[in-house]
């Protein structure tokens, strides 16, 4: 709808109307966003941590997913109360996974795994 004001001008309150009331659900939404990140504090904290944890691993060439089930099978067999023979020994296993994942992962960052005649595996 288009009104003319007293000095002439045109103006168009459906459209004023519009955006005020977009303006207030923006207002809206951006204090629930506030709230909400407030009140998660922990669970913010928590992505940050694995969000660095996972960088890290990345810049250490480990390979996160096969890490990542080695470390839950881990935790599978540590929420046991009473573990058998074999499940200590799984676990033994399991842990000797997760270094050799590590010294994988340091073997690549140095350059030890590389194929002979590989021009990085030249030393100077």
């Amino acid at each position: 709808m288009l009104n003319v004001t007293s000095s002439g001008a045109v103006t168009n309150t459906s459209a004023q109307q519009q955006q005020r009331e977009q303006q207030s659900v923006d207002q809206q939404r951006s204090d629930e966003l506030i709230r909400d990140l407030q009140g998660n504090n922990f669970e913010r904290q928590g992505f940050l941590e694995e969000a660095q944890r996972l960088t890290l691993l990345n810049r250490m060439g480990v390979d996160i997913d096969a890490l990542n089930e080695v470390e839950s099978k881990i935790e599978d067999l540590e929420s046991v109360e009473e573990l058998t023979q074999l499940d200590a020994e799984k676990l033994e296993s399991l842990y000797e996974q997760r270094k050799e994942l590590f010294r994988q992962a340091n073997e690549r960052s140095n350059g030890e795994s590389l194929p002979p005649g590989s021009m990085l595996s030249l030393t100077v």
